[in-house]
């Protein structure tokens, strides 16, 4: 094997080096634990509770932002027009548990 001019090494140490590498990173991803996808609804709803001990957004700061973070979930259940149709903060919550509801099957 000659020289590859990476550093001095020899072309099979860096091929070594790469498959280290390569074990590594697949032996660390069987140990990490795969989270449950989230919709955002329960982003949306934390987000709601902070704006209600916090309140200093507009509702139309609030529906920007819940759009952002539950658009997917909102839409499939087709409640994007209801959130922008809320006229205050408890319609929006109450949009996000009719989402929880659909999803849970209820």
């Amino acid at each position: 094997a000659g020289r590859n001019g990476a550093g001095g090494q020899t072309t099979s140490a860096l091929a070594t080096s790469a498959a280290r590498t390569a074990k590594a990173r697949t032996q660390h991803q069987i140990r990490v634990k795969k989270k449950p996808k989230d919709d955002g609804i329960s982003l949306g709803l934390e987000y709601l509770q902070c704006v209600r001990k916090f309140p200093s957004a507009t509702l139309n700061h609030v529906v920007f932002h819940i759009r952002r973070m539950c658009k997917k979930v909102l839409m499939e259940y087709q409640l994007l027009e209801d959130l922008k149709l809320a006229q205050s903060i408890k319609e929006v919550g109450n949009v996000l548990r009719l989402c929880e509801n659909y999803k849970k099957g209820k």
